[in-house]
């Protein structure tokens, strides 16, 4: 039998079924990821998986765990990402696909969105500061307001002027 190529299609559907998604906070911080678990005698669907989306440059991990099961250990394929960038980038093909996850799916993207990744701008952020750069504001004031070291803005800036894919959260 033929097995037809991974899609994004066939991810939503699996990781709505077979998916995490986790949000929490502990004190002053917050902890972001998302998690597929498969038992080891399919594992090789986490692993395909994981191959599509190493393709799509979303960094995953992956790794086998034992969890307690009727007074045993049951091996567990686990997928998991982490990074916010990588997780805005896995839940946005597949959002609009997702039936039993899609509210977590939403307010975790919205929390994302509300929190900048370190070293990127939103496109808020972005257009305020070119705004600010015409008034006469300096870098280093906006760096301030912004709450963003100098070396962001500059970067910024550097990437914008040399034309190169500026850095930036949508």
């Amino acid at each position: 039998m033929k097995v037809r190529p991974m899609t994004w299609e066939y991810i939503a559907g699996f990781f709505d079924g077979e998916g995490t998604i986790r949000n929490n906070k502990y004190g002053n911080k917050t902890s972001i990821g998302i998690g597929i678990t498969q038992s080891v005698f399919h594992g090789e669907v986490i692993n395909e998986i994981k191959d599509f989306l190493d393709k799509e440059k979303i960094r995953v991990q992956v790794y086998i765990r034992n969890e307690p099961y009727k007074d045993k250990y049951k091996a567990q394929y686990r997928l998991e990402i982490t990074s916010r960038a990588s997780v805005k980038d896995f839940l946005l093909p597949i959002i609009e696909n997702l039936r039993v996850k899609r509210d977590q799916a939403e307010k975790l993207l919205l929390f994302i969105n509300s929190c900048p990744i370190k070293g990127r701008l939103t496109l808020r952020e972005r257009d305020s500061i070119i705004e600010l750069v015409n008034r006469g504001i300096s870098r280093k004031e906006i760096s301030k307001k912004f709450q963003r070291s100098v070396a962001t803005i500059n970067s910024f800036f550097f990437q914008l002027r040399h034309g190169n894919k500026v850095l930036v959260q949508k």
